[in-house]
C-alpha cells in the first residue's frame, strides 16, 4: 500500500510559533472542553466536506500509469483493478484518521463565526498562539501531527501528509492549521477503533489565551459566560466581545 512508503509526516508546514489561531463553537462545544479539559478530535470521514481524504485525478492517473508500465507488464484489466484497489485502500484510511481544526487569522472571521454556529448567535471563539496549542496537549496515548493544510484541486503524492491536509481551494479563506492522529486501528481494512472519534486531555491555562463571544449573541449571553468562566470554573481568561460590530 502506498501509503506507508514514506513517513506520513515528511514536509510539514506549521504556522510560525508566535501565530494567532482559533477555533470557533457553541456553547455545548465550549463547556464541554472548559469543563473537562479536552479537545475533541473527529473522524476525518465524518466531517462535512466529503471530499476530505480522497485523491484528485493528478494522484489516480499516477496510480494507473504506474500499473500500466510496471517492470513485468500485466493486462489493462488487471491495471485497473489495481488502481481501484489502491485508491479504495488510501482514501478508507479517512476512517482511522482523527482531526481537530482550527484557523490561522491575525484576527475574527465574520465568515467563520456564521459557518461554525450555523447562523446561531451563540457561540464563541477561543483564541491562543500556535506555540500555546502545541504545547497545552498533554494526553501522552497518541502521536499527534501538525500542519497547515493546503489548497489544491490537486494532491501533491499519495503520502497522509499530503492526502488528509488537502482541502479544495473554494475552502482557502478557512486557513485552516490541522491536528491529527493517524494510527487508531490494528488491522488496516477492520472496524475503525472509535466511531465518531475521541477526546484528547489538554492543559486549558495554556490552550485558552482569550475568549471572544459571537458578534451576534445578546449581552446576557456574554455576562453569562463571564459568569461560567469565573464563577463557575474559576478560571482567568478574558472574555472579550466580538470586535466585529466596533466603529473605527
Amino acid at each position: 500500500m502506498i501509503l506507508n512508503t514514506q513517513a506520513p509526516y515528511n514536509r510539514l508546514k506549521e504556522p510560525k510559533p508566535n501565530s494567532k489561531v482559533w477555533r470557533y463553537m457553541d456553547l455545548q462545544k465550549f463547556l464541554y472542553t472548559i469543563s473537562n479539559s479536552k479537545l475533541f478530535f473527529v473522524r476525518l470521514d465524518k466531517l462535512p466536506d466529503k471530499l476530505e481524504g480522497t485523491l484528485t485525478s493528478n494522484i489516480i492517473d499516477e496510480i494507473q500509469n504506474r500499473y500500466n508500465n510496471l517492470e513485468f507488464p500485466i493486462s489493462k484489466k488487471e491495471a485497473n483493478q489495481r488502481r481501484t484497489k489502491e485508491v479504495i485502500e488510501i482514501e478508507g484510511f479517512s476512517k482511522y484518521t482523527l482531526v481537530n481544526c482550527w484557523t490561522q487569522n491575525l484576527d475574527e472571521s465574520f465568515a467563520l463565526w456564521k459557518i461554525y454556529l450555523n447562523n446561531q448567535p451563540y457561540g464563541i471563539s477561543i483564541q491562543t498562539r500556535y506555540e500555546n496549542l502545541k504545547s497545552s496537549i498533554i494526553d501522552d496515548k497518541f502521536n499527534f501531527i501538525f500542519q497547515k493544510v493546503y489548497y489544491s484541486k490537486k494532491v501533491r503524492n499519495n503520502v497522509m501528509s499530503s492526502v488528509h491536509f488537502r482541502k479544495n481551494k473554494f475552502y482557502k479563506f478557512e486557513n485552516e492549521v490541522r491536528i491529527a492522529i493517524f494510527s487508531q486501528y490494528v488491522n488496516f481494512g477492520g472496524e475503525p477503533k472509535y466511531k465518531v472519534g475521541t477526546d484528547v486531555n489538554v492543559d486549558l491555562n495554556k490552550l485558552i489565551q482569550k475568549i471572544y463571544i459571537s458578534p451576534f449573541a445578546p449581552e446576557w449571553f456574554y455576562d453569562f459566560v463571564n459568569f461560567l468562566v469565573r464563577e463557575k470554573y474559576k478560571l482567568n481568561f478574558p472574555v472579550l466581545r466580538s470586535r466585529i460590530n466596533e466603529k473605527f
